[in-house]
């Protein structure tokens, strides 16, 4: 490779500071007379002597928080309107209608109400994980999502024309599952899954 200065290369300097390199009779007479090459070498026998002795285990936890956020893409700002949604039936406190018999079944129904929207969730489980299917009861839904979220567990599936939806099956846990519209997201703050 051909250097394009008279000056010594970052690596060479580098390699110097560090003692990898043993200093020849060129690069002496080059650092007797080259104030700039000099500085470097200096400042990196400084930093790598600083490392040396350094004895802190890590930085603190605002500083990396900080230096890992630089590299961060920029989060997508919502102008959604956010909704909690609050439980408005759950068919297994509800009391039978009169008249009418009684009998299991493997399905629960919520309803949540959130404003104006309603969300008529039925839950069943099923080798031991758990399916939510539903339907929100709306205006609108066009491009809609729902996304369900729980510890170590991410998921997420569109709204279709009818306004339904059926997710992945999840296991037993606490989740929080929100519905995004175009103008407005609503949230179930606390779903239990669990038998």
């Amino acid at each position: 490779m051909m250097k394009l200065s008279n000056h010594l290369t970052f690596e060479q300097l580098t390699d110097l500071a560090e003692q990898r390199e043993l200093q020849t009779s060129l690069d002496s007479s080059h650092l007797t007379s080259c104030h700039e090459c000099t500085e470097t070498l200096e400042q990196l026998q400084h930093t790598f002597s600083l490392m040396r002795t350094d004895t802190d285990k890590d930085a603190p936890r605002d500083v990396l928080f900080q230096a890992i956020n630089v590299f961060q893409p920029a989060r997508k700002v919502s102008l959604a309107r956010r909704i909690l949604a609050v439980l408005s039936f759950d068919s297994l406190t509800a009391e039978p209608a009169f008249g009418t018999r009684s009998g299991s079944t493997d399905v629960r129904q919520l309803i949540f109400t959130a404003e104006e929207n309603d969300i008529d969730l039925h839950i069943s489980s099923t080798d031991n994980k758990w399916i939510i299917s539903g339907q929100l009861l709306s205006e609108g839904c066009k491009d809609g999502e729902v996304a369900i979220e729980g510890e170590n567990i991410s998921l997420s599936t569109k709204i279709n024309e009818a306004c339904e939806f059926k997710l992945p099956a999840v296991p037993s846990g606490d989740y929080t599952l929100r519905l995004r519209l175009s103008d407005i997201e609503v949230e179930v703050p606390r779903l239990e899954l669990r038998k």
